[in-house]
């Protein structure tokens, strides 16, 4: 491949007419062979190789406990905002749970966390493979795994790092329903290119074992989409950090339902959060299927 590029940038620069080569490919005399080898991998290989530093998670560093309440229909509802070694396992398992990891951020080296964090939450041990250099320690687990309830998920596309991959494991196997839009997409480790400065490569990469393929500048694509905007969902989101109760963001009035003069008050409440509705009405649904199985037997 580095000869075919290297054949191909001779041609371009002997074989045109020296005003038609400065026209139609402007500075290509001026850029090295590797930059020109550089150039044309990173179009071919789009978020592994870059001429930028790498967007990688960053990792919530101020301790914030959980948010944890119980909705109507007894539907638990479960906000975390970052990832710990130190979460402790619940009490009892909720029949039906809602766990919101919108704007959650995870780094390469919690990895185990993320693991153990599957298996508090979830009672699931995630299936994971690591390529190149990504650090994937070896668990182990003192229990075996548990038979949860109905658990829904929600995401976005600041769910990042090794999260990611835990997710995209688990709703392979049927172990939780995820909900929203694709996440970020940053399940990789980056190393700078020796001897090439301001160019960076992948080194590692972490991927579920149960869905082969990357999901490295694409994301984990939930089982149910929601078609919501990045600032409607971080609007409905905050919502609640401002001390809304979750109730107020289910079946509310939409911003487009409400009049200008309440729009321009900026204490009112931003309307349903889609997103939440949406594992809301889910669980609701199973939950009615559960009930008519149960009434038919």
């Amino acid at each position: 491949m580095r000869k075919r590029l290297l054949l191909l940038s001779i041609f371009l620069v002997g074989h045109a007419a020296p005003s038609a080569a400065t026209t139609l490919y402007p500075g290509l005399r001026e850029k090295s062979t590797d930059d020109i080898i550089l150039a044309g991998l990173a179009a071919l290989y789009p978020g592994r190789i870059l001429q930028t530093p790498p967007i990688v998670p960053t990792p919530a560093t101020a301790e914030k406990k959980p948010f944890q309440v119980t909705l109507s229909g007894n539907v638990a509802y479960w906000r975390f905002y970052q990832i710990s070694s130190a979460l402790p396992a619940p009490a009892t398992q909720p029949r039906m749970l809602i766990v919101d990891l919108r704007y959650l951020q995870t780094g390469p080296e919690q990895t185990i966390d993320c693991l153990n964090f599957s298996f508090q939450i979830f009672g699931t041990i995630p299936r994971l493979k690591a390529l190149g250099n990504y650090p994937l320690p070896a668990a182990s687990f003192a229990s075996a795994e548990s038979t949860p309830g109905r658990i829904v998920v929600l995401v976005n596309h600041k769910t990042a790092g090794p999260i990611e991959s835990v997710l995209a494991d688990l709703q392979a196997r049927g172990k939780i329903i995820l909900i929203g839009t694709a996440s970020a997409g940053q399940t990789a480790s980056y190393q700078p290119i020796e001897k090439q400065p301001g160019w960076w490569c992948v080194s590692g990469e972490i991927q579920p074992e149960t869905q082969p393929g990357s999901h490295v500048g694409i994301g984990v694509i939930p089982q149910i989409r929601v078609e919501v905007s990045p600032e409607n969902d971080l609007l409905a989101w905050q919502w609640l950090e401002r001390g809304a109760p979750p109730e107020s963001l289910l079946r509310h009035k939409t911003p487009r339902d409400r009049s200008v003069s309440d729009q321009s008050a900026p204490e009112e409440n931003p309307g349903t959060d889609i997103v939440l509705q949406r594992g809301y009405d889910i669980l609701a649904a199973l939950q009615i299927v559960e009930n008519m199985t149960a009434f038919r037997r």
